[in-house]
């Protein structure tokens, strides 16, 4: 009975976690009939004005908060002298804070916090090691690459969860990224996710989400204009290859065919671009 209290809390958390996921699934039904493309605009909340980097010393004398504090600083002289980072990347802290620009993104720069027990939270929003290392193999291709967005524009957005773009078919799924690759005729809008694999199903709605968004591209095209407008979904896999085949008991083909990549293949980034652009 002295943890009834205790069994209590966790009861009202678990309701009120399942009213949110069902107000939220119940909000994008309704809304789903009313979908149609839009222009980005400026004032889109996925834009980042201003991020906000809290630290609490760990100890008496913990010289972090200065170092961190010396990072924002150094950041803005950079910023307003070069409107990004010129070596693309700054860190700090063994680059456990990292700021980096990558030129085709939408705003700049891009801030990611690796895993490290530091007592440092960064808002509104910060990439995790495989959100980053994403970006970095994207930069690297596009890089060397260049013909293959000869006549073509390429943007990239980083997509915040809950306030972003979210897709209800696929269990309120808030892809971390959005590529645009626009032509003259065609735009391909892809939406991708960098994540660890090792406990979701080969089933997962997520990743099933490649197939389910075509009925999406479908429904929406009578609302983009003279354009073709064609949609994609890709998970990019923190967790390695050979892990997932064990996880799953699926072939790299297998697993490419539902648009699921791997961070650590080296062909990655242009397996992905070779889908979206046929």
């Amino acid at each position: 009975m002295e943890k009834l209290s205790l069994a209590t809390d966790f009861a009202v958390m678990v309701l009120k976690n399942y009213t949110d996921k069902f107000y939220k699934y119940e909000k994008d039904r309704w809304e789903a009939p009313l979908l149609e493309y839009q222009e980005l605009g400026a004032d889109d909340s996925n834009f980042v004005e201003e991020y906000k980097f809290s630290y609490y010393d760990a100890y008496d004398g913990d010289s972090t908060a200065a170092t961190v504090e010396q990072f924002v600083e150094d950041l803005k002289t950079l910023l307003n002298q070069h409107s990004g980072i010129p070596t693309y990347e700054k860190g700090v802290l063994n680059n456990s804070l990292v700021a980096f620009d990558l030129r085709y993104h939408l705003y700049t720069p891009l801030i990611c916090l690796k895993a490290g027990g530091l007592k440092l939270t960064v808002s509104p929003v910060n990439l995790n090691d495989d959100e980053k290392r994403f970006v970095d193999n994207l930069r690297a291709y596009i890089d060397t690459n260049a013909t293959v967005f000869h006549g073509k524009s390429l943007y990239l957005l980083r997509n915040k969860s809950k306030v972003g773009m979210g897709f209800f078919e696929a269990g309120n799924f808030y892809p971390d990224y959005v590529l645009w690759i626009d032509t003259p005729d065609v735009q391909y809008i892809s939406f991708i996710d960098p994540k660890g694999l090792r406990h979701l199903q080969w089933d997962d709605p997520k990743i099933e989400f490649y197939t389910t968004i075509k009925g999406l591209e479908a429904r929406l095209q009578p609302t983009g204009g003279d354009k073709t407008i064609v949609l994609n979904s890709f998970i990019i896999s923190g967790t390695r290859p050979d892990d997932l085949r064990q996880w799953w008991n699926k072939t790299q083909s297998e697993r490419r065919a539902k648009n699921v990549f791997c961070l650590d293949e080296s062909d990655c980034v242009e397996g992905m671009i070779a889908k979206i652009l046929p």
